[in-house]
């Protein structure tokens, strides 16, 4: 595989730090400076939608209740998925939380006021149009995701989000570029074999906003690429991420909407009992060639083998 650079000098950015998996022994580095679904720290705080917090960072005993996964909190569809596909996320949020601006980093295990959540979380697709959040996270068992402090949780958490991009059996080989919508804010890496470099940076806090990479990456059937994504939401109620990708002719249509403006909550999708519905300004998005990523364009990380939620 290759890159393409479609124009400006791309930001690039690394985090190399090897650890482990909570399932697995299996060694690999991460974009944001810890392991997705790893073991906490020792003096980390932590939560599960256990009601009594069954685990010492750092330790397992024999008699630890298992924590169930959380399938989906962002309702993506699994139609096409098969065990294999999926992405594995870590889910951390701040308390106390103040409202002002924040960043990707303010999230991450170890950071002043974070708490991350031992319950490890499965996602069919990056696929949540901007929508308000107020049902928080739902284990499989049925259990809502609380707080330490008892409230459910639903602004100032953050996802961390790992799998292998690879090309669904009806997509075609040759360049494709990458776009993220997300409200608040969000970054995308990929490893090449050289690295996590930064493909897509709209960190910080703001409404609906849009990031394109500046490269394109050339992939063939078969080829698994390591990705990482990053996203946030601070204060409630609307949350949106979503990861596109487009290929062959329209990579030579200009990306307006990659302008770094941030838009209004109902600048691409509006709300209505039925959920939300997609404006001209999403549909002039599409007609430009972009296309969501399908649960098969996803097969989870080397440090899980199955998808529990599928």
């Amino acid at each position: 595989m290759k890159k393409t650079i479609l124009c400006a000098i791309p930001i690039l950015a690394c985090s190399v730090l090897v650890g482990c998996s909570q399932s697995s022994s299996f060694e690999y580095t991460g974009a944001f400076g810890f392991d997705i679904g790893g073991v906490p720290e020792d003096g980390e705080d932590t939560t599960s939608t256990i009601p009594s917090d069954p685990l010492t960072p750092g330790e397992t005993p024999d008699d630890t209740p298992v924590i169930p996964p959380i399938c989906d909190p962002l309702n993506g569809d699994d139609d096409g998925a098969d065990a294999e596909n999926g992405l594995l996320a870590t889910l951390t949020y701040l308390d106390p939380a103040q409202p002002g601006s924040y960043r990707m980093s303010d999230f991450v295990p170890g950071a002043p006021n974070v708490t991350r959540v031992l319950n490890d979380i499965f996602l069919s697709r990056v696929n949540k149009p901007t929508s308000p959040f107020d049902e928080g996270f739902i284990d499989a068992n049925g259990n809502q995701l609380k707080k330490l402090n008892g409230d459910p949780l639903i602004e100032y958490f953050a996802l961390f989000a790992a799998s292998q991009i690879t090309l669904g059996a009806s997509d075609p080989e040759g360049e494709y570029q990458f776009a993220l919508l997300a409200d608040d804010g969000s970054k995308f890496y990929l490893d090449e074999g050289l690295g996590w470099v930064n493909w897509i940076d709209i960190d910080g806090t703001h409404s609906n906003k849009v990031g394109c990479s500046t490269e394109t990456i050339t992939l063939e059937q078969g080829d698994l690429v390591p990705m990482e994504l990053g996203y946030f939401q601070a204060p409630m109620y609307h949350i949106a991420v979503m990861l596109f990708w487009r290929t062959g002719a329209d990579l030579q249509t200009d990306e307006p909407f990659c302008d770094g403006s941030s838009r209004g909550n109902e600048f691409f999708f509006v709300d209505s009992d039925a959920g939300p519905v997609a404006t001209s300004n999403f549909d002039a998005f599409l007609s430009r060639g972009w296309k969501l990523l399908t649960p098969e364009n996803f097969v989870l990380p080397e440090s899980v083998t199955t998808n529990p939620c599928l």
